[in-house]
């Protein structure tokens, strides 16, 4: 009986979404002075694999993650005692103040925007910030 009780909170935690960590500490504030910048061309080939790095240029703040798919609103609570926030999403690669991102454009044409990736940022008075970030790009 208690495996069963051990294996229900386990698969539990595997469906918890970014929103329902651990609450002890840290509410995240939307800026739109974060200052980030996706660099894409406006048309990229199709069946290829574009790097795009992704610029903080602020430097008061700190990129902190940056993630993948993860609805980060300014009622999000998070455990702050952590290094990372949001374990259990994909993270980009961050070097510096640049977040690399490699995007696939695949075989299909036309006009696209990317899935969202939410810039997660910290302040010098050790506040959270985020910022959402969407770019449109032409698959030729």
């Amino acid at each position: 009986m208690l495996y069963k009780i051990i294996i229900g909170l386990f698969i539990l935690g595997l469906f918890t979404k970014c929103n329902d960590s651990n609450v002890k500490e840290g509410l995240f504030n939307q800026s739109s002075e974060l200052n980030i910048k996706a660099l894409i061309a406006d048309t990229v080939k199709k069946d290829s694999q574009i790097y795009i790095p992704i610029i903080l240029n602020n430097p008061i703040y700190k990129l902190h993650e940056v993630v993948l798919n993860c609805n980060v609103t300014e009622t999000t609570t998070a455990d702050t005692s952590k290094f990372i926030l949001f374990p259990k999403h994909t993270h980009l690669v961050i070097s510096y103040d640049t977040a690399k991102f490699w995007l696939n454009t695949g075989a299909n044409i036309g006009q696209f925007t990317n899935s969202a990736i939410t810039i997660i940022v910290k302040g010098q008075d050790n506040r959270f910030f985020y910022q959402k970030v969407l770019f449109d790009y032409y698959v030729k």
